[in-house]
């Protein structure tokens, strides 16, 4: 009976509660890294933010332009995208060239270029860019990083095929952050019926 009670509680305090709503935020997960053809422990981080309307559409775009030095991005269902390779610069729409299309697929965001070249994030001036092509497998991104200066690690051309430094991963969604307080208030209201029930146990027979 007293788990019951606990349980019904838990159950009306998520049902009261107002419901989260939050961007839907797709985290980059590296399968595997390789420089100058080789395994590296070298690491990729990278970020899409999906709107609540591109989620309910389920893609997001951004298709961007340099013209009179300026950066002008058009946008469809995407609120935020970044992306860093290695030791390579980190980019976001508001310091690089993005051209992309994700399309939701369950928790995974399939990413896929939209120009001919590759191009992911690039900066203005070409000398430095992460190209990306799809695959191996879906929702899987294989990324190159080229660079101009002669100094990188990354020096040299930036198809992946190519590249001197290479990552492969994925798009994942992560849990919307208004989830987790949620849960964690349920489950200490659970635990305090819990600990209630166990200082003061029922009577014998009652």
């Amino acid at each position: 009976m007293k788990y019951r009670f606990a349980a019904i509680m838990v159950w009306t305090l998520a049902i009261s509660m107002p419901a989260a709503h939050a961007d839907a935020i797709y985290v980059w997960q590296t399968l595997s890294a390789t420089l100058h053809g080789q395994p590296t422990d070298l690491t990729a981080a990278g970020e899409i933010v999906l709107s609540d309307s591109g989620l309910t559409q389920g893609f997001g775009r951004v298709s961007s332009t340099f013209d009179d030095g300026t950066i002008s991005h058009t946008l469809d269902g995407v609120v935020a995208a970044s992306f860093q390779i290695f030791r390579g610069p980190t980019y976001t729409l508001s310091n690089s060239l993005v051209n992309f299309l994700g399309t939701v697929h369950d928790q995974f965001l399939d990413v896929t270029t939209m120009n001919p070249f590759g191009g992911f994030f690039v900066n203005v001036g070409d000398t430095d860019a992460y190209y990306a092509v799809p695959g191996p497998g879906p929702d899987v991104l294989t990324i190159g990083y080229g660079s101009d200066n002669p100094s990188s690690v990354c020096f040299g051309p930036q198809m992946p095929d190519r590249s001197a430094c290479v990552v492969t991963g994925f798009f994942e969604r992560i849990p919307e952050p208004g989830t987790l307080p949620i849960l964690m208030t349920a489950l200490g209201i659970f635990l305090g019926v819990m600990a209630k029930y166990r200082r003061f146990p029922r009577a014998p027979g009652a």
